[in-house]
């Protein structure tokens, strides 16, 4: 609670920002009047400069809070998702390799999720078919690979989870047109929310393959027809010469979705998608 000298009477805040608020609004925002009026009230510099270092100290805060929007969250959350996923391959081809020194004859016939469970099966001093004898130690390695993997595997998920309620607590038409994952992503290499809304749609299309687009800038190769854009279902499933039109109307649905977010416009994400599905 904070007391403003801007008062007749005993006028009270409840929170920095409406204080901040009021107190901009009484010197219109400048400074000077700020502290001729400051001034007149006190008739004390030490109290006036006492006030001012509160005052300026609370905008401060909120401006910094202010800049924390929750795309800036989802960012960090798809890219820790995606360096996750990576280190998860890493993990699985590494006890995939080994598991398969071990036994040989099932080396290529596991998934992920079967490679762990035959890894903790395993016991000590097992022979496969055509495999060597399994000592204690790499017996200890591979059940600790399998661990990681099953608790990044589990990180990864709850990271999913939060990033779907996030995404449609701020971007749900956006969500809906992409899917929370690749609409984070798009939001991610944009660099906000805001950054998005101010791309045209072609731009859209390309985001991620920034390479190849500099690439076709510099040596005149062909352009990328599309970037991330092409996880998209509609994209993803395409005939190879259709993909490049179908990533055009995405995009061009991804901006409308991305600004009605961005200004708080109705919920329309199913009109939308429903008529990307129709122009298949």
């Amino acid at each position: 609670m904070i007391k403003t000298p801007f008062n007749y009477g005993k006028e009270v805040f409840d929170s920095p920002k409406s204080a901040v608020e009021q107190f901009l609004k009484k010197s219109g925002g400048r400074d000077k009047d700020f502290i001729d009026s400051g001034m007149k009230i006190f008739k004390n510099e030490d109290k006036l400069r006492s006030f001012l270092h509160e005052f300026y100290l609370l905008m401060t805060k909120q401006r910094i809070r202010e800049s924390y929007t929750p795309d800036i969250l989802a960012s960090h959350l798809i890219n820790s998702s995606e360096e996750i996923d990576k280190i998860i391959n890493t993990f699985y081809e590494r006890a995939s390799e080994i598991y398969g020194l071990y036994r040989p004859e099932k080396f290529k016939k596991l998934d992920i999720q079967k490679l762990i469970k035959n890894i903790e099966k395993e016991k000590e001093g097992e022979e496969g078919d055509m495999g060597f004898y399994l000592d204690k130690k790499t017996l200890i390695l591979l059940k600790s690979y399998s661990k990681q993997i099953k608790e990044l595997i589990k990180l990864r998920e709850e990271i999913v989870k939060n990033i779907e309620t996030l995404m449609n607590s701020f971007a749900k038409n956006l969500s809906k047109v992409l899917g929370e994952m690749l609409a984070a992503k798009i939001i991610s290499i944009a660099g906000s929310l805001k950054n998005l809304v101010n791309m045209p749609s072609s731009t859209i299309q390309v985001l991620g393959a920034e390479k190849a687009l500099f690439r076709h800038l510099r040596s005149g190769t062909k352009p990328p027809k599309h970037g991330v854009i092409i996880q998209h279902p509609i994209v993803a499933k395409a005939k190879k010469q259709d993909k490049g039109r179908f990533a055009r109307t995405v995009a061009s649905k991804a901006a409308i979705a991305a600004k009605i977010d961005y200004f708080d416009g109705e919920f329309i994400g199913d009109k939308l998608l429903k008529e990307l599905e129709e122009r298949r």
